[in-house]
């Protein structure tokens, strides 16, 4: 694996945690823009973990078959629609979808990049002492970003009560894809 693959992959991680979290932030600010009831609101915040779930079996399934790349880059793709459409958001069908896509495009990032981490295809099984320091330092890497998601939450919430939530998020977006 190269290295550009090992930081894109582990960035894809990264966000994966980043969303999970992030309507905690976003979605009262969210639910007061779009006006949302009770109910569209809690409909709207397990969109993300419906749309992951769903995806756990089918992924697996595609990895076996076309390995992790291929399918992991194409989810991302949908992540990053999802994302697109959340900071644009003017409905509740439209945030709901976005959700929906967010969860899809997350749902490789854990899955897809411990094989690629440990240096090993689907599977191949990995022996001796290098595979299983190789997954050790999977492990801490993907625990060290568990614990920075927090950090991005923390900061839009800072921001965004200046220049407004989803506008943030909109910007954060922006320099994100422009890397």
């Amino acid at each position: 694996m190269t290295a550009r693959t090992f930081v894109v992959f582990s960035l894809s991680f990264l966000l994966s945690i980043f969303f999970r979290t992030f309507f905690a932030v976003v979605g009262p600010e969210l639910s007061r823009d779009l006006l949302l009831s009770p109910f569209q609101f809690g409909v709207l915040s397990s969109a993300f973990f419906a749309g992951f779930a769903a995806m756990q079996v089918p992924v697996g399934l595609l990895f076996d078959r076309f390995g992790c790349r291929l399918p992991m880059t194409a989810l991302a793709i949908c992540g990053a629609a999802g994302s697109a459409m959340i900071a644009t958001t003017t409905s509740f069908a439209q945030a709901l979808l976005g959700q929906g896509l967010l969860g899809i495009g997350c749902a490789p990032a854990l899955m897809g990049i411990l094989p690629l981490w440990a240096g090993t295809s689907v599977g191949e099984g990995g022996a001796g002492r290098d595979h299983n320091r190789r997954h050790r330092l999977a492990w801490s890497f993907s625990l060290c970003n568990a614990a920075r998601a927090p950090c991005f939450n923390g900061r839009m919430a800072v921001r965004g009560g200046f220049v407004g939530l989803l506008y943030d998020l909109g910007i954060w977006l922006a320099q994100y894809l422009s890397r």
